[in-house]
């Protein structure tokens, strides 16, 4: 799941920024803690992260924990009606 925002800046930049959401699997509450995000993400839960899962041991099904990761990606786009690499040049109707 990811959240899409767009803001214009002073020199004519909309960028678009997305917001990367997921999970680490499930794993033994005793040793979530350790868990880590992806390369690029930062976990957004703490200790054990969230107590609403479950994982396989053999033929047991236990309660377990995950954490939630957040990753912020920033797209350089051009407001509507400039372009080029700084964003400068308009369009003219001639």
């Amino acid at each position: 799941m990811s959240l899409v925002l767009f803001w214009q800046t002073l020199d004519n930049h909309c960028d678009l920024q997305t917001v990367l959401h997921l999970s680490t699997p499930c794993t033994s509450c005793a040793a979530s803690s350790k868990v880590l995000c992806p390369r690029g993400f930062k976990k957004t839960t703490q200790d054990i992260g969230l107590r609403d899962c479950r994982w396989f041991h053999k033929t047991l099904v236990l309660s377990g924990c995950r954490h939630n990761c957040d990753k912020n990606i920033t797209e350089n786009n051009c407001c509507p009606g400039f372009w080029g690499s700084d964003c400068i040049f308009t369009y003219c109707n001639v």
